[in-house]
């Protein structure tokens, strides 16, 4: 039962990420400019944000990624201990039928719960709702930011890497 409890914690976690996202995203500069000028310290701290997006759509990727990973990685091993041998039982089958029937048991509901309960509610939700979802994650999203950074600082140094490297491959294969 914890396993269950993992699962449905991480597509919670999910779901309010991916709330958060589409909201940030949604969400415009004018109408945050007008509340950070009305004094709204939430939208000031938004407005920073949006300075660098790519940074703040980086660290909520990072923790939808992980939560994501977190509940496909509980959810395959509990398919294993729990339901094979049950599986075998029941059907007698070999001990890979059954592993292989355990897991589909599992990712076929995960998925499903992950898409609508962990994606397309939330998405939906925020995008009829942006500002105050945007403005009600502010706080989290700054703490959020600190507790990623050294990630995204690594993420972000990569992925400038491998740009450049490609980018002065392809002017080498220009040139001939």
């Amino acid at each position: 039962m914890i396993e269950l409890a993992v699962i449905v914690i991480c597509i919670l976690a999910n779901a309010a990420l991916t709330c958060y996202e589409m909201a940030f995203i949604t969400v415009s500069r004018r109408q945050l400019r007008e509340k950070a000028q009305a004094g709204n310290r939430r939208a000031a701290a938004l407005l920073r944000h949006r300075q660098t997006p790519e940074r703040t759509l980086s660290i909520l990727q990072v923790g939808i990624t992980m939560v994501s990973l977190i509940s496909a990685a509980v959810g395959g091993a509990g398919a294993v201990e729990w339901f094979v041998p049950y599986i075998r039982e029941v059907l007698d089958v070999s001990f890979r039928t059954a592993e292989a029937i355990a897991i589909a048991g599992v990712v076929l509901p995960l998925t499903f719960a992950t898409v609508v309960i962990g994606e397309l509610v939330p998405k939906a939700f925020a995008l009829r709702r942006a500002l105050p979802i945007a403005l009600f994650g502010a706080n989290a999203l700054g703490v959020v930011a600190r507790i990623f950074a050294p990630i995204v600082d690594h993420f972000e140094g990569s992925t400038a890497y491998i740009l450049k490297w490609l980018m002065r491959r392809q002017k080498k294969s220009q040139q001939h």
